[in-house]
């Protein structure tokens, strides 16, 4: 990648794994407050995201009308590459916009509300107060806008949406947007369970530290057994949907750490492989468990397209459009799902593990599945099989209930 940096502008000529060939834009927006006044010399960063991690690529500082110029970038179409455009300006609210490749070329325009502030109280297990321990802003809810239906995912750490604890415990994090319903805030500290707490943003949090319990295990080859070196083993809480993550080693073992009580699940994410979970795996405070093995199979793959119910002809229904499965490689115990995003021709495919999954339909914005809207298929080791959904145009009065957040099946 290479970076020229000029007083507002900034070239990329190349984010994500895509070939060279893909198009290149400029990534323009401005940053307004919320009565549409320009806000000047503000940071706005810049992050990319495969998928598994986020990182972050640049920054520049908007001009005296707000405005902003990534230079030439140039984004991967894979189904999980994306960009995080953040600004923070000083005394209001966060602002971000999420981009994938499709999107890349339309102007962004980020709106910075007053802020507010979220604040709160971590002891450790005999109640007393746990000093310099750091939590972090994960997520926050707003009432849905026009192509923001009010989650925002904040993953980057050591940013100023993290704070830390003072000698009595206290912690509060600013530049939260003044609409905002609900927070989640994520703590991790050696030795302790991971902290997962969501809440209403006006409360102060009381957030009590646990301690840790940890789960080792392997991963094998399915086709010879020997050990999987250094691929990711991913778990999440059935119950409280925690999450950690780590590689195995050179003999294909891993350790779990930070972990709460809860019921897990484990699985492997690997390119080109998949396998059966472990499911529900119990885990109590303090525990250490070792997990069965896991095995990295080829798999078989779910294969269709979705068609337009108006014109008969396949459609992609949305840019964030995509199918999800459960089934043995993702349990319907817990919250996690394996996903593929619809490419442009209204088709899709997706890995599964052999086995029963449920392969289901996410529309984008303004659509909206047509029954069937889901179905369980039995897939063996090496097979395709096929599976095709149909979609619509949702009505105004279908939009509105949707942004107001009222959940409907007809």
């Amino acid at each position: 990648m290479r970076i020229l940096i000029c007083t507002l502008i900034v070239s990329l000529t190349l984010i994500g794994a895509g070939p060279a060939s893909q198009p290149t834009h400029d990534l323009k927006g401005h940053l307004l407050d919320d009565e549409q006044h320009p806000l000047a010399d503000v940071e706005i960063k810049l992050s990319f995201s495969d998928g598994l991690h986020w990182r972050p690529i640049t920054s520049i500082k908007t001009d005296a009308q707000g405005a902003f110029v990534f230079k030439s970038v140039t984004l991967s179409d894979d189904r999980d590459a994306r960009l995080m455009v953040l600004a923070i300006p000083k005394d209001r609210a966060i602002a971000r916009a999420q981009i994938f490749a499709r999107k890349l070329a339309e102007p962004i325009d980020l709106v910075s509300r007053s802020a507010k502030e979220v604040s709160g109280r971590v002891l450790v297990p005999d109640g007393s107060a746990a000093k310099g321990i750091v939590v972090h802003l994960w997520s926050l809810q707003r009432p849905s806008q026009p192509n923001d239906f009010g989650w925002w995912w904040f993953p980057e750490k050591n940013t100023v949406l993290d704070a830390t604890t003072d000698a009595e415990g206290n912690f509060t994090i600013g530049h939260v947007p003044d609409d905002a319903k609900s927070v989640m805030l994520m703590s991790e500290t050696k030795g302790f369970a991971q902290v997962r707490e969501n809440g209403n943003a006006e409360t102060p949090f009381a957030i009590e530290l646990k301690p840790e319990a940890r789960i080792t295990g392997r991963a094998l080859f399915a086709s010879d057994q020997k050990p999987a070196p250094h691929v990711k083993i991913y778990t999440q809480g059935a119950d409280k949907s925690q999450s950690q993550e780590t590689y195995t080693d050179e003999a294909g073992r891993y350790e779990l750490t930070n972990l709460g009580a809860d019921k897990y699940n484990i699985w492997i994410e690997a390119p080109n492989y998949t396998c059966e979970a472990v499911d529900s795996l119990p885990v109590s405070e303090g525990d250490r468990i070792d997990a069965r093995d896991l095995e990295l199979v080829r798999g078989g793959f779910i294969k269709g397209k979705v068609i337009d119910q108006a014109s008969g002809e396949p459609i992609c229904p949305g840019d964030d459009a995509d199918v999800a499965i459960y089934g043995p490689s993702r349990p319907e115990s817990g919250a996690a799902v394996e996903t593929s995003l619809i490419a442009k021709d209204g088709t899709f495919s997706i890995r599964v593990a052999p086995g029963n999954n449920r392969i289901y339909i996410r529309c984008g914005e303004g659509w909206k599945a047509v029954d069937p809207k889901e179905f369980r298929l039995n897939v063996e080791e090496g097979q395709t099989v096929t599976a095709d959904f149909t979609v619509r145009k949702m009505t105004d009065a279908e939009i509105e209930r949707q942004k107001s957040g009222v959940l409907f099946n007809d």
